[in-house]
């Protein structure tokens, strides 16, 4: 498990996994791990991601511009966001317990 602290000191929990025999990377949120391509998708209205969301190497590689990306994907979709304006609760599909 990969653990990144920004300098706000938020921390991301960040992990990798494979579902259906495809490599993903996930976070932890709300007890459980949140498909972080899965949520992508929902949140955006896409079927193609980014592909640092299959490949942690990748995410690494990347840097601040990948994890921005994953903030607000956490951020928009906390499950204890009280669904407001743009927020998004995350199904069952999207976090595994």
């Amino acid at each position: 498990m990969l653990i990144i602290a920004a300098r706000l000191r938020r921390v991301m929990k960040l992990l990798s996994f494979v579902k259906d025999n495809v490599p993903r990377v996930g976070a932890m949120v709300s007890g459980g791990v949140l498909d972080l391509s899965l949520a992508y998708m929902q949140l955006n209205g896409v079927d193609a991601v980014p592909d640092f969301l299959y490949s942690m190497r990748r995410l690494i590689e990347l840097g601040e511009p990948a994890l921005a990306i994953l903030r607000e994907l956490i951020d928009r979709g906390r499950s204890d966001s009280g669904g407001g304006a743009g927020s998004h609760n995350w199904s069952q599909g999207e976090v595994y317990r």
